[in-house]
């Protein structure tokens, strides 16, 4: 099957890190058997501004190092408080981006949207008008936790609703948000989980010790909803009862200076390491070499690094946020409340000290029958296939 996917951010020069789960989506798709070409269009920040120096930009190009036919815009926001004007340029610029790819790969059979916003509303319509049939996959936390969506995101949001064939949730969190928000459109909300490469996220071959100190990691953009000062409070508690734990930041992000502070003043230098950015092969390694993953986020709509930790095997606590609920159970992990720093810290004693009741092979083997390439590929697929055979 000849499919387009349409991603609202993307990885690029400029920031690597962003949507690299779209990517890899992608690829498993293609890897399954359907022709997969990616359209992007990237409007970064003003703040941008200083490091796009020297890209030549705005540019349009098709990206031939990419493992997927890939066709890129990329600019500089230059309406940032002005909505309307920013979708309108964003709209024309993304059509014919699309139109380039229908022209050098040909017109896709079905379009996969992740994310209304921006780009699900910028190709509702269009799409609809060519009579090609496209499914949007939400990832927005808006739909779990306040304050929500503004008049102009939920009129966009109404809009891509109506013209899609179906609406993916990652999660029954996420899912269930989204009815909430939009109960008229209930009936097309699906939920297909998010896959992770349990090829390239495996366990180690060699176990990790239990005689050596403890050691955790948490991966995150380090932004504030993803609560890393929560992380570092918890420690500090476990440190007053003399449990002192190893911690490894793999991430960055506007708090990274805050949290660099606080671990200071917290007095957990020597326990805390912060590592920023990696790339999958450095997550891996950062996985491997830790006991387990502890994420404390505000609100997850699913959780990819949970599922990469738990197919190398490694346990995980994490907080009952949104899309953890539906991942972590009491063979793979433990769930805590949101915003409380004791209960993190209770939680990660008690995983420390019955750590030798989880098997990493039955943590691998639970990934793999639930969150594999092969899975999601079945499924998606499933999906796909339905909605090209109603639009004929």
């Amino acid at each position: 099957m000849k499919i387009f996917i349409i991603p609202s951010w993307y990885p690029s020069r400029l920031h690597p890190e962003s949507g690299s789960f779209f990517k890899q989506r992608a690829a498993m798709l293609e890897n399954y058997g359907h022709e997969v070409t990616v359209v992007t269009a990237q409007i970064h920040s003003l703040s941008d501004w200083r490091p796009t120096r020297g890209m030549r930009l705005p540019q349009f190009s098709r990206d031939n190092n990419s493992q997927l036919p890939t066709f890129r815009y990329e600019a500089l926001n230059r309406h940032p408080f002005m909505p309307r004007r920013f979708l309108a340029n964003y709209r024309r610029k993304l059509i014919r981006l699309f139109k380039l790819a229908c022209q050098q790969q040909g017109q896709p059979q079905v379009v996969m949207v992740n994310s209304s916003l921006w780009a699900g509303f910028a190709l509702a319509e269009y799409l609809a008008d060519l009579a090609i049939p496209f499914v949007v996959s939400e990832h927005l936390k808006e739909f779990i936790v306040p304050p929500g969506f503004d008049e102009y995101q939920q009129t966009a949001l109404r809009t891509t609703y109506g013209k899609a064939a179906a609406i993916v949730a990652t999660s029954p969190a996420l899912a269930d948000g989204i009815t909430r928000h939009f109960p008229a459109f209930t009936r097309k909300i699906v939920h297909i989980a998010n896959p992770v490469d349990t090829d390239f996220f495996h366990p180690p071959d060699q176990v990790i010790s239990h005689e050596r100190q403890f050691s955790l990691v948490t991966v995150a953009l380090l932004r504030p909803e993803k609560r890393i000062d929560l992380l570092l409070r918890a420690l500090a508690l476990l440190k007053s009862t003399g449990l002192t734990l190893h911690l490894t930041v793999a991430g960055d992000g506007p708090e990274r200076k805050a949290l660099q502070r606080l671990t200071a003043k917290l007095k957990l230098e020597n326990q805390v390491r912060f590592v920023g950015y990696c790339p999958p092969q450095q997550v891996r390694r950062h996985l491997e070499n830790s006991h387990a993953l502890v994420l404390p986020s505000d609100v997850e709509t699913f959780g990819v690094v949970l599922i990469e930790a738990l197919a190398c095997g490694r346990p995980v606590v994490a907080t009952d946020c949104g899309g953890p609920g539906s991942i972590i159970g009491p063979e793979n992990g433990i769930l805590v409340e949101p915003g409380n720093a004791k209960a993190l810290a209770d939680g990660i004693r008690d995983l420390v000290n019955n750590y030798g009741k989880y098997s990493a092979g039955d943590i691998r083997q639970t990934t793999v029958d639930n969150y594999s390439p092969a899975v999601y590929g079945k499924v998606y697929t499933g999906l796909l296939e339905q909605i090209s055979a109603d639009s004929e």
